[in-house]
């Protein structure tokens, strides 16, 4: 793609801006690999390519004190992991030291730490991946492994950690993919609390073109897929320029950023009522184990042996019941405030 197409498409770009939002796509890179290594040399070539065209080289906040903030992400493993290689060969030759951290030598970073500094895992896909087990785990493991999504530090992390490793998710998150704890929480990850919160939450807006141009097709050849994408942008921008023009809009309902934060604030509230009824189901559960437990002291005393581990389990339960009452009001706080909260037996008590 020629200087003077990029300038056209951007000129078009930025004068269209005031009236939609939207993304153009300037350039595409194709891979066959999923490796790490392979996602390094992309990643390698593609900042080549942008200091060859620009004159300037890429900047990283943590690293230089200016450029990229913050990464958002899907996840993948050999992308994750190709980025904090190609990081690490950044400043392999140089003595600098981190900008937030200024004990910290930039070169002994290991592609993982250097990740902790700016990557952040896209809500989206951590949700929809979360969602996917709910056949195979317990309610109580999904909503620990949800209450991990947080910029504010958990009261009782280790505890969270426990019920997740139980149900072995977190085993293949600390080994398999160890960026993915601290590019879910904020408290174990590097980046600044400010730019964490000011961030997207997903990369719905990059997906998006995905699935625009997918809609062309998928699973096509290398000069198909090169084709394919040249008439989608052809027509892409056809649409800009009518819409820059005569103020025509190619959907009835523009994109607006109310529009876009609207559906993110009912997506929350919706995704908060579900954490709400699984948290309802979870007090009704534990209800019933207190009432098994109330009921073992005089069956000790039938049987004459110890009281102590009897009552002594009996308030680990009471505590437990305590801490999902606080969890439930907790949530409440951010729900619709339509979920019905069914009469629970022991709230007077706790």
């Amino acid at each position: 793609m020629s200087t003077t197409t990029v300038h056209t498409i951007l000129s078009i770009w930025l004068h269209s801006a005031q009236y939609v939002n939207t993304e153009i796509v300037v350039a595409r890179a194709f891979t066959t690999s999923q490796t790490a290594e392979a996602h390094k040399l992309l990643f390698s070539r593609i900042f080549d390519i942008m200091e060859q065209d620009t004159g300037e080289t890429v900047h990283f906040q943590y690293i230089h004190g200016t450029g990229y903030e913050i990464s958002m992400a899907d996840g993948h493993k050999g992308q994750a992991l190709g980025l904090g290689l190609f990081c690490k060969e950044l400043v392999k030759n140089t003595d600098w030291h981190c900008k937030g951290e200024p004990h910290q030598r930039l070169c002994d970073l290991t592609p993982y730490e250097h990740l902790a500094h700016f990557y952040h895992y896209c809500f989206a896909h951590f949700t929809r991946n979360v969602t996917g087990l709910k056949n195979f785990v317990s309610a109580e493991v999904i909503h620990a492994m949800m209450s991990l999504a947080l910029a504010e530090p958990l009261k009782d992390l280790p505890r969270t950690l426990q019920i997740i490793l139980n149900g072995a998710w977190l085993k293949d998150k600390q080994e398999g993919s160890p960026f993915t704890l601290r590019a879910l929480y904020q408290p174990l990850s590097k980046i600044p609390l400010d730019i964490w919160k000011v961030s997207p939450t997903t990369s719905n807006g990059n997906k998006q073109v995905h699935h625009s141009i997918n809609r062309d097709g998928v699973k096509l050849t290398m000069l198909a897929g090169i084709m394919h994408g040249m008439q989608y942008d052809t027509r892409a921008m056809r649409a800009l320029v009518v819409l820059l023009e005569y103020r025509i809009h190619t959907r009835d309902q523009a994109a607006t950023h109310f529009r876009l934060v609207l559906r993110t604030v009912t997506r929350s509230v919706s995704s908060h009522d579900d954490i709400i009824w699984s948290l309802c189901n979870q007090v009704l559960e534990q209800e019933r184990a207190i009432d098994h437990e109330r009921i073992a002291p005089n069956r000790a005393l039938e049987a004459h042996t110890q009281m102590e581990p009897v009552l002594a389990q009996l308030q680990i339960e009471e505590i437990r019941l305590h801490e999902l009452f606080e969890e439930l009001r907790t949530a409440q706080k951010k729900g619709s405030g339509q979920v019905e909260i069914p009469q629970f037996k022991y709230t007077q008590q706790i």
